[in-house]
This record gives C-alpha cells, structure tokens and sequence, in this order.
C-alpha cells in the first residue's frame, strides 16, 4: 500500500500475541544467508531492522489483515 509493506503477525498460543509492523525498504531488512551459522541464524531472526512497528498486544490475535479503498483494515 502506498509503496509500504504491512506484516501482520499473530500467535494463538497461550495468552496470544499479534503485532503489525510496517516496511519501508525490504533491503534494508536482515537477510539470513545459507552460509551463516547457526547462532549467526538465531539473532537474525530476532532482528527488527528494516520493520517500524505500529502495534504489539500480549493477550489477543489478529485473525486477518487486509487493504479496502487504500486503507488496512485488521
């Protein structure tokens, strides 16, 4: 939308957790290599470089996202 990116995570586990983060540059997110160790593989997963976060809860899921007359709707 709007030359972003929006990555709508959820986890209905437990207590649940969602987030919605945007992406401006995909290039500028952390890109794990084939050749890279298993520790190296660990941090980069963790990594939010490249992401702005707009929404985290600890308690709920987003079931879906998705885009109506150029807005995003959750």
């Amino acid at each position: 939308m709007n030359g972003k990116y929006y990555l709508t995570t959820s986890l209905a586990h437990l207590s649940g957790l969602s987030g919605i983060y945007e992406i401006k540059d995909p290039t500028k997110l952390t890109e794990i290599q084939s050749s890279d160790t298993n520790r190296e593989r660990f941090f980069k997963k963790k990594s939010d470089k490249g992401l702005e976060k707009l929404y985290k809860s600890v308690g709920g899921t987003i079931l879906l996202s998705f885009p109506y007359k150029n807005e995003l709707y959750f």
